[in-house]
């Protein structure tokens, strides 16, 4: 059966292949926007602007979201280890909860979160002055 991905995608695949000892990945998102149920768009994958706050994503579909990217990286030989995330959009929000963002994400492993910190909202909890441990996250 012939390979339905692109030509010029092996070949990217291939190049990141021969270079990983050079490289890090990092999570960015399955496709950096998000439609709702009813079809409503949003420019963040994982959190939704209202007004000047954001809303997280349904816990099970952010869940649904970060396998489907780790599935695409295993059906492509690229299994080592991601320890970062950049949320799209820099829509995040620090929160140490277990139904937030950085419970899920330390599931799959990330150690890392990269977003500007000054743009980094709260929910519920006073945001650290200088970084923020949430989650076993910094």
């Amino acid at each position: 059966m012939a390979s339905r991905i692109d030509r010029r995608i092996r070949e990217a695949r291939d190049i990141i292949l021969s270079n990983q000892a050079y490289l890090e990945m990092a999570l960015h998102g399955l496709n950096h926007m998000y439609w709702d149920e009813q079809g409503h768009f949003s420019p963040a994958e994982f959190y939704q602007r209202h007004g000047s706050d954001y809303s997280m994503l349904p816990p099970d579909i952010a869940r649904q979201h970060i396998e489907t990217y780790f599935q695409i990286l295993h059906d492509n030989a690229l299994t080592y280890p991601v320890k970062a995330f950049i949320p799209p959009c820099f829509f995040y929000v620090y929160c140490k909860e277990n139904h937030h963002l950085s419970y899920i994400l330390q599931e799959y492993g990330i150690s890392y979160v990269s977003t500007p910190f000054g743009s980094m909202k709260t929910d519920g909890c006073e945001k650290p002055v200088t970084a923020g441990v949430e989650n076993g996250i910094i």
